[in-house]
């Protein structure tokens, strides 16, 4: 909550970039906080070819689907409700 205070009271004071700067510096204290910095910028998954989901053969064994039936309705409904809201904003432009 301390972070929506912050942000918003930057977007109070008309602060050009205040999400940006908010983002950054509750990032910053965050990592600090917790002391959890980041070793690299990126990291790469490792392949673990015992939970490969993605086998053609993976509709014979509803075991392994059963886990990616609700990432599949998230990001079905996460597509709709942002192509949604694309279509609002640009209706009412």
């Amino acid at each position: 909550w301390i972070g929506t205070l912050f942000v918003a009271s930057m977007l109070y004071h008309k602060v050009r970039g205040g999400i940006l700067i908010g983002i950054a510096t509750l990032t910053l204290l965050s990592w600090t906080l917790e002391g959890t910095w980041p070793t690299s910028v990126f990291h790469l998954p490792e392949w673990n070819h015992a939970n490969d989901y993605w086998h053609p053969l993976i509709v014979l064994d509803t075991s392994k689907m059963s886990v990616l039936y609700p990432a599949i309705a998230s990001f079905v409904l996460i597509c709709i409700f942002d192509i949604s809201g694309v279509m609002y904003g640009l209706a009412t432009l």
